[in-house]
């Protein structure tokens, strides 16, 4: 039979035997606690990120608006290079200032429109390529500029003529 030496080891047993659903009392409480302040944060995460969707998705439809309006103002002749250059530097000062560079290229991606009036090529870049595929609207990957070294993610549109054939491409950053 167990035999105990003294009230002294048989209060502490006492004790624990008291202690111990209490400790694991609060261990239950402290894992439910811990688990709705979880789901209460992810449930904001989620609040958040569809938010921040919806603002995204606003900006984009608000560039594809202003690449709709850009396509029926300039003209796709490579001839009226300065009188589209013109116009789009007199648009830039109205446009918000995340907007940098507005330009109206043709489809063989030569630059017909710039509001800085640079002239380059960029048939080659991913972002006209997917456009001259058929996709409406894309949005390019980012990319640091050559100019001023900030960082910018392209935008780019195709232009229909009536006859549903491609005229030129719209691009903002």
């Amino acid at each position: 039979m167990f035999k105990v030496h003294g009230i002294r080891p048989q209060l502490l047993g006492l004790v624990a035997a008291a202690a111990v659903p209490f400790l694991i009392l609060i261990g239950i409480g402290l894992w439910n606690q811990w688990r709705a302040q979880q789901a209460e944060a992810l449930q904001r995460a989620h609040a958040e990120a569809r938010v921040i969707a919806a603002r995204v998705d606003d900006h984009i439809g608000d560039l594809e608006n202003l690449m709709v309006g850009l396509s029926l103002a300039v003209s796709t002749n490579p001839s009226d290079v300065e009188a589209n250059d013109a116009l789009l530097r007199r648009l830039l000062p109205d446009l918000p200032r995340y907007i940098a560079n507005v330009v109206v290229v043709g489809l063989d991606g030569e630059n017909i429109g710039h509001t800085h009036g640079h002239r380059y090529n960029v048939r080659d870049r991913d972002y006209i390529q997917r456009v001259l595929a058929g996709e409406r609207l894309v949005v390019g990957d980012p990319r640091e500029s050559a100019i001023s070294g900030r960082s910018f993610r392209l935008r780019a549109r195709s232009r229909m003529s009536r006859a549903n054939s491609r005229r030129s491409l719209s691009s903002a950053r």
